[in-house]
């Protein structure tokens, strides 16, 4: 008997209770209220027969439009029409090649270009223009890529796949969780400054100045020393007071974090709804709880994964009952549908995956900028005299990847073996 998985918690289906009808959550994970997400659904062993069972279909579609069958049309045609082609609005055989007015030569050579494709897939050419030729390929293209891809997976299912392979390389797109606890702190304070405002029973810019004052004296300041930190907002077109979404270093995210519940109080003070202000603070509460277990620089046990998803769910739950789908991101999503226990209990440690590294590379190259700039760059390019502002930026990014990766040291060693040898 085939073995089925909950996509939330990868507890295995025959082992439990039956699962609700075209649900892939187990029971625990539909009790906790885990989100649902068909990221995983999608590529399963289903859906790859369903997939395979209409290529017959679709080529038979093609052949009738077409007169000739796909795999004849695609060994005469020349056609490109890659997407993402870096050069495709230059290139005189891509289907969006940019038509120049000013060249004759170029023109009619594209408009018998474009002629010829259409005959081969017996599109009619007669009086209409290569504007109206290329929609009618286009929408024969669209065929094509959709056989294309039935083809591909017809390949790998007889080659022994019974799942398509995006799912083996979702598995590689490890989230990074610092970018996770900067995002979500930033939706969170966001969001209680939001509500706030909106159950404040007096005049919006008192609460506005209340609440920046709370940040610059209490929060990220003091009295002696306050912060510069602005609360920003603007006007929507009804001439209401918006609060603007917070953006803020991880450094100030966490600072405002750390006393979420003395936010939360303040935002609320003026307003009788203890029930928002008491889910609040246990949402807050369970969230950072949950953060310190992520963020531990150690391989996390398997209670202390599960006890992560725990703390997770009953946040998800208090925080979705108070702002539905406006409270909701993609990395608010990654923890509630359970994607980021997926990634923690394949991998145990997701502090060793951050792309701190690459942040803190980044921070360098734009001081470089900023620093070196200014005088043009001359003769820092290749070839005599030439101005680059980015040469000299590659070349140092270039010495510092060869010194990380150790390739340099490699280098070095064989260059003084090799020395040594003669």
């Amino acid at each position: 008997m085939k073995t089925y998985f909950c996509h939330l918690c990868s507890c295995r289906k025959d082992q439990l209770v039956a699962f609700k009808f075209g649900d892939s959550r187990c029971n625990r994970c539909i009790t906790k209220n885990r989100a649902r997400c068909y990221h995983h659904a999608v590529c399963d062993s289903l859906s790859t027969n369903e997939l395979l069972s209409t290529l017959d279909g679709e080529l038979a579609k093609y052949m009738e439009r077409c007169s000739t069958s796909y795999y004849d049309i695609k060994k005469k045609s020349k056609l490109l029409s890659d997407p993402l082609q870096v050069n495709k609005e230059t290139d005189i055989n891509h289907i969006d090649f940019i038509i120049p007015e000013n060249n004759l030569q170029q023109r009619t050579e594209y408009s018998m270009f474009i002629a010829k494709e259409c005959l081969i897939r017996k599109i009619p050419t007669h009086g209409r223009s290569v504007d109206e030729w290329r929609d009618a390929l286009r929408n024969c293209l669209f065929s094509e890529h959709l056989i294309k891809a039935l083809v591909q997976l017809k390949e790998w299912h007889e080659s022994g796949r019974t799942e398509i392979p995006l799912v083996e390389i979702i598995e590689l797109l490890i989230p990074c969780i610092l970018h996770l606890e900067n995002r979500v702190g930033e939706k969170i304070i966001t969001m209680i400054l939001r509500k706030g405002m909106e159950k404040y029973n007096d005049n919006p810019m008192h609460y506005l100045k209340q609440m920046e004052n709370l940040f610059q004296r209490e929060i990220l300041g003091s009295d002696t020393s306050p912060s510069h930190w602005k609360l920003r907002w603007n006007k929507n077109k009804d001439g209401a007071i918006e609060i603007e979404p917070i953006q803020e270093h991880n450094s100030i995210v966490r600072c405002m974090m750390a006393s979420v519940d003395k936010i939360i109080e303040a935002a609320f003070s003026n307003t009788a709804e203890e029930d928002i202000k008491t889910n609040l603070i246990l949402a807050c509460a369970k969230y950072c709880e949950a953060m310190q277990l992520l963020m531990l620089h150690r391989i996390l046990t398997d209670d202390e994964q599960q006890q992560f998803q725990d703390l997770i769910d009953d946040f998800f739950e208090i925080w979705v009952d108070l702002f539905s789908t406006e409270g909701i991101t993609n990395y608010i999503h990654l923890l509630g549908s359970g994607h980021i226990l997926f990634f923690l209990q394949r991998y145990k440690c997701l502090y060793i995956y951050s792309q701190q590294g690459w942040e803190h590379m980044n921070s360098i190259c734009t001081g470089y900028i900023l620093h070196n700039s200014a005088r043009g760059g001359k003769g820092s390019g290749e070839g005599a005299g030439r101005k680059s502002y980015i040469y000299p930026l590659i070349r140092y990014l270039v010495r510092d990847l060869l010194w990380k990766t150790g390739e340099a040291d490699r280098f070095f060693i064989e260059w003084e073996a090799a020395r040594n040898n003669k």
